[in-house]
C-alpha cells in the first residue's frame, strides 16, 4: 500500500472512532507472582482505585480495514491526555463522567495499564461496586491513530497493521 493510501486510511479510521475492550489486569506486570508473595487485588475499595490493563500488542482484532495491532512501548503509546485526569465515562456517554484516570503507563511485557479512580456519586459508587462485586470486568479506550503500517498483505485474508503510534483520549467503562 502506498504512503498516500495508508494516510487517507488512517484518516478514515479515526473519523469512525476506534475502541478497544480489555480485562482486569493482573497484580503484577509480568502477570506471575514471585514466590511467597501475596496476590494482589486491582481493586483498592478504601480509594475507590480500580488498575486495568486496557491495550497489548499480543491481541489482534479484526477491524473494518483489516487486522489491528497496537504497539505498546512509552513511545508509541501517547498517554498525555490520560495521565491529566482524563475521565472514566459510562458506557461512551460523554455525559456520564463516573470517574478519573490516576494515571497511565505501558509496562516493559508491552501492555499499557492504568489505574482508575471513581467518584462517590450514585452512578459512580453504583459502578464501582458492579466492579468490586465482579459483574462488570471490561474496560474499553477510545484513542486516535497517528502512526501505522501494513506488515503483512495477504491475499485470501484481511490484511496485517501496526499501530505504530496512538493518542488515548479517556477510558469508559463499557461493562467494567
Amino acid at each position: 500500500m502506498k504512503p498516500k493510501k495508508l494516510g487517507d486510511l488512517i484518516r478514515q479510521i479515526n473519523e469512525k472512532e476506534s475502541h478497544r475492550a480489555a480485562l482486569f489486569c493482573t497484580s503484577s506486570p509480568s502477570g506471575t507472582r514471585a514466590e511467597g508473595e501475596e496476590e494482589r487485588s486491582p481493586i483498592d475499595q478504601e480509594a475507590r482505585t480500580v488498575e486495568v490493563a486496557f491495550a497489548s500488542e499480543t491481541e489482534e482484532v479484526e477491524r473494518w480495514y483489516g487486522i489491528e495491532v497496537l504497539i505498546c512501548t512509552p513511545e508509541a503509546v501517547d498517554l498525555s491526555l490520560l495521565n491529566n485526569a482524563a475521565p472514566v465515562l459510562d458506557q461512551h456517554d460523554r455525559w456520564t463522567q463516573v470517574g478519573v484516570v490516576d494515571k497511565a503507563h505501558v509496562d516493559s511485557d508491552h501492555i499499557a495499564r492504568a489505574t482508575l479512580r471513581y467518584s462517590r456519586g450514585q452512578r459512580g459508587d453504583e459502578l464501582f461496586q458492579d466492579i468490586a462485586d465482579r459483574i462488570r470486568t471490561k474496560v474499553s479506550v477510545g484513542y486516535s491513530i497517528l502512526e501505522m503500517k501494513l506488515v503483512e498483505e495477504r491475499e485470501d485474508s484481511p490484511d496485517v497493521y501496526h499501530v505504530t503510534h496512538l493518542f488515548s483520549l479517556n477510558s469508559h467503562c463499557n461493562g467494567l
